[in-house]
């Protein structure tokens, strides 16, 4: 399909109007034979007052045209245009993501969330991790309340796991990290944590 854009040119010359014309033909986008589609891949709702990280990977999307950019919504407050979001539902807001082809179509999705929290009044479990100068380790000190084991995840921002590991105590764990920013997953059957890790 082709969008004509037509400009005409009025010129007065000894009382003569001369009337000039010019056609552009302009390549439309591609168009796509199906409409934007997704469905979610996962079927748990996320625990209320406790950080969950999202991203492409929980979704399928097929028609439109890709790529497809992900827009993430904590009512109608857009939270991040990442592949990647780390959510933390508070009870009462709604969360949807907006999945947008390159032709700016779009479908919107509802993220489910529970109606329980996981917290509760006994103290939090914690965990503390730091990066080494060089960033070459990261280092993991978990708490006695904590269960083991403990299941440790890196993403880069665009919701790509770069490592998986798995302790059961204050461990250093190798890492290769490149200038940027990660996301720190930490979870095991009782605790969650999730921060974000600024290699500099």
């Amino acid at each position: 399909m082709k969008r004509i854009i037509v400009t005409t040119l009025s010129l007065l010359l000894s009382g003569i109007i001369i009337l000039s014309q010019t056609v552009v033909k302009m390549e439309m986008p591609p168009q796509s034979e199906e409409p934007v589609m997704a469905e979610t891949l996962f079927d748990e709702s996320l625990p209320l007052d406790m950080p969950t990280v999202l991203g492409t990977m929980g979704y399928e999307v097929k028609g439109g045209n890709a790529p497809y950019s992900f827009h993430w919504f904590e009512g109608e407050n857009n939270i991040s245009n990442y592949d990647i979001v780390t959510i933390t539902p508070v009870a009462g807001n709604n969360y949807t993501v907006t999945i947008t082809d390159q032709n700016n179509c779009s479908v919107t999705l509802p993220i489910s969330v529970s109606d329980e929290s996981l917290k509760n009044g006994s103290p939090s479990p914690h965990i503390i991790a730091f990066l080494s100068d060089r960033a070459n380790y990261l280092t993991l000190i978990p708490d006695k309340t904590i269960s083991i084991p403990v299941k440790i995840e890196i993403f880069d921002l665009k919701g790509v796991k770069i490592q998986e590991n798995s302790i059961s105590e204050t461990i250093s764990i190798p890492v290769n990290l490149q200038t940027g920013v990660y996301i720190l997953n930490i979870q095991s059957s009782n605790f969650q944590h999730t921060e974000k890790i600024i290699v500099r």
